[in-house]
């Protein structure tokens, strides 16, 4: 991974992450319900993302019912984040 500029964003945003290989990014953010405090953060987050309209990037965001920032919510954004990752082949 290397990072580029651009030019027409100032601050931390100006430089975005790019695979030199021409490879897709897959991103995966998750939040527990719970955590409701940081919704604005995650939200502004997502929302970053999207708007960006970068290419090769894919994002996905989920959040996860009755959970916390806790080893349950870490626990279901590590599997969950490696199925989407390495989905299962058709059988």
């Amino acid at each position: 991974m290397v990072q580029e500029a651009d030019e027409s964003t100032t601050g931390p945003a100006s430089f975005i992450a790019i695979d030199p290989d021409g490879n897709p990014i897959q991103l995966y953010l998750s939040a527990g319900e719970l955590e409701d405090d940081q919704f604005p953060y995650f939200h502004q987050l997502v929302a970053f993302f999207e708007q960006g309209n970068y290419t090769g990037l894919t994002l996905t965001s989920e959040i996860y019912a009755g959970e916390r920032h806790g080893s349950e919510g870490v626990a279901l954004t590590y599997l969950h984040g490696l199925r989407m990752l390495y989905p299962q082949a058709e059988r």
